[in-house]
C-alpha cells in the first residue's frame, strides 16, 4: 500500500509527499508517450456539425490526454506529463483557465468522477502497483479505495460497485462489489476502453484472428451481449446521454445505428494527423477528443 501525506499550499494547490512504506524507491513511468493535445468543440449531433475549435492544452509536443468532463460540464479532467511523471488537471470550462488538481512525485492517471459527483478518482502508480484512490473534487485528504490493485482502467457502475480493467497476462475485467465484499470477473483480453452507461457496463472484447466486438454488460443479470464490431484496430469509443455509441477511425467520428456505423462528422486539421479518445458533455453540445500530434 502506498501511503500519501498531503500538505496545502498558498492557492489552494495540493502538493504531496509522498512516503513508501513498503516500497524502497520509486519510478517513473509514461515516460516516452507520443505528443497529443486535447480540443473541445461545439457539436450539433442533429446536423453532423462541428465548430468553434479550442485546443486546450497547446503543448504542441506534449502529452495532454485521458480526458473526462464532469457531469456538471464544468471541468474537463485530464492527464499531463511533466518531466517524466503524469498528474492530473483540469480546465475550467467557465472561466478557461487550466489548474492542478494533483501534483506527486510519482504518476497518475485516468481521473473520473465518483457517482454521487462529490470525488475524482484516479489511479495511483507506484513501484509494485496501480491503485485506485480519490479525493473531494474541491480539494482535501485523499482516501484509498481498498481492495484494488493493478488497474489499468476502471469505470464507476454504482455508488457500490465498480468495473476494473485488472493488468496481468491477459488482462482481466472485474466487477467490484464493496457492500457484498466480493468481486466477479467479467471478461478477459479485453480493449482498454470502458464506461458505464444507462445501467450497463460497455467494454471492448478483443479476439484473436476475429473482429474486435463492443459488448454491453448488464450488472444485475450478470450477462454480456454483442453490441456490434468495433472499428478495425480501435478500442477507445463513448456512449452518450442519450445512448448513443461512438468511435473514430482516427479522421471521422461514427455512430451506431441498428448494428451498424454510420458517418456523424469528419474532422479535418492540419495540427494532428489522428485521434482516439472521444466524449461529449452530458447536454450533447460540447465535443472533447484527445489527439496524435
Amino acid at each position: 500500500m502506498i501511503k500519501l501525506k498531503f500538505e496545502l499550499l498558498p492557492g489552494s494547490v495540493m502538493k504531496w509527499s509522498v512516503i513508501m512504506i513498503l516500497l524502497l524507491t520509486m519510478i517513473t513511468i509514461m515516460v516516452a508517450q507520443p505528443p497529443s493535445d486535447i480540443y473541445l468543440f461545439d457539436i450539433d449531433i442533429d446536423k453532423g456539425k462541428i465548430s468553434n475549435p479550442i485546443n486546450v492544452t497547446k503543448r504542441k509536443n506534449g502529452y495532454d490526454n485521458q480526458p473526462y468532463l464532469s457531469r456538471d460540464g464544468q471541468r474537463l479532467y485530464f492527464t499531463r506529463s511533466l518531466s517524466g511523471q503524469t498528474d492530473i488537471y483540469y480546465y475550467d470550462l467557465k472561466i478557461e483557465v487550466i489548474r492542478e488538481f494533483s501534483f506527486s512525485p510519482i504518476s497518475e492517471y485516468y481521473a473520473k468522477e465518483t457517482r454521487d459527483g462529490k470525488f475524482i478518482s484516479f489511479v495511483l502508480v507506484g513501484e509494485a502497483s496501480q491503485e485506485l484512490w480519490k479525493m473531494p473534487r474541491e480539494g482535501g485528504e485523499p482516501i484509498a479505495i481498498d481492495g484494488i490493485s493493478k488497474v489499468e482502467n476502471y469505470s464507476w457502475i454504482d455508488d457500490n460497485q465498480i468495473a476494473v480493467i485488472e493488468v496481468g497476462e491477459p488482462n482481466l475485467l472485474k466487477v467490484v462489489n464493496f457492500l457484498m465484499g466480493n468481486s466477479k470477473t467479467i471478461s478477459s483480453n479485453v480493449g482498454r476502453g470502458l464506461q458505464t452507461s444507462g445501467g450497463f457496463l460497455f467494454f471492448v472484447q478483443k479476439e484473436s484472428g476475429s473482429a474486435w466486438w463492443i459488448k454491453r454488460y448488464d450488472p444485475i443479470t450478470g450477462y454480456s451481449i454483442n453490441v456490434l464490431p468495433a472499428i478495425e484496430n480501435r478500442e477507445d469509443f463513448f456512449v452518450t446521454a442519450s445512448g448513443m455509441i461512438l468511435m473514430t477511425d482516427g479522421r471521422t467520428i461514427f455512430y451506431e445505428r441498428k448494428g451498424k456505423w454510420r458517418n456523424l462528422v469528419e474532422i479535418e486539421m492540419s495540427d494532428f494527423y489522428d485521434f482516439d479518445r472521444i466524449l461529449l458533455s452530458e447536454d450533447e453540445k460540447k465535443l472533447v477528443i484527445a489527439t496524435k500530434n
